[in-house]
């Protein structure tokens, strides 16, 4: 058991959570209306599900015999992501919960 893989396995262990509280809390009647804060994080359904498909992306790359290379792609496109946020913080704001 490589320290990637319980590294990958808890990160997706709480993307899962936040993900599924999220949508617990918020509903999937519209994906961008109604907020949550989740681990002081704020969160609309759409990002909720966003959480739920990245955390079942790193428990995927948990369960790899090559854990190492997945986990560089999720990782870039996580760090894509959230450069994009940082950047341009009010473009997908309303969408996803981030609130500026």
């Amino acid at each position: 058991m490589s320290p990637a893989r319980i590294v990958a396995g808890i990160l997706g262990v709480i993307l899962l959570v936040m993900g599924g509280v999220a949508l617990a809390r918020t509903g999937l009647s519209s994906l961008t209306g109604e907020t949550a804060t989740v681990l002081g994080f704020e969160h609309t359904a759409l990002m909720g599900l966003i959480d739920i498909v990245a955390g079942l992306l790193f428990l995927v790359a948990a369960a790899a015999v090559a854990v190492r290379g997945q986990l560089i792609g999720i990782s870039l496109l996580t760090a894509a992501f959230g450069a994009v946020m940082m950047i341009e913080p009010g473009a997908m704001s309303d969408a996803l919960g981030g609130g500026s």
